[in-house]
């Protein structure tokens, strides 16, 4: 579980670099890219956030059930 908040953080740093890296390169020009990203962007943090809050749960259950 202690892992998680790591790979979850890590995940998240390298999504951003990506998305900065886009916006660099597109700029103004290509207004729909730049939305496609952060749009891809932000379902990328949700879903890592989703598993991080998923793994907190099943260790819950685990401690409650033991």
């Amino acid at each position: 579980l202690k892992n998680s908040g790591t790979v979850v953080g890590q995940r998240a740093s390298e999504e951003v670099i990506a998305l900065s890296e886009l916006l660099e390169k597109t700029g103004e020009k290509n207004i729909a890219t730049v939305t496609n990203a952060t749009r891809a962007f932000s379902m990328d943090v949700a879903h890592a956030a989703s598993g991080f809050l998923t793994g907190i749960v099943d260790s819950i259950n685990k401690v409650s059930k033991d």
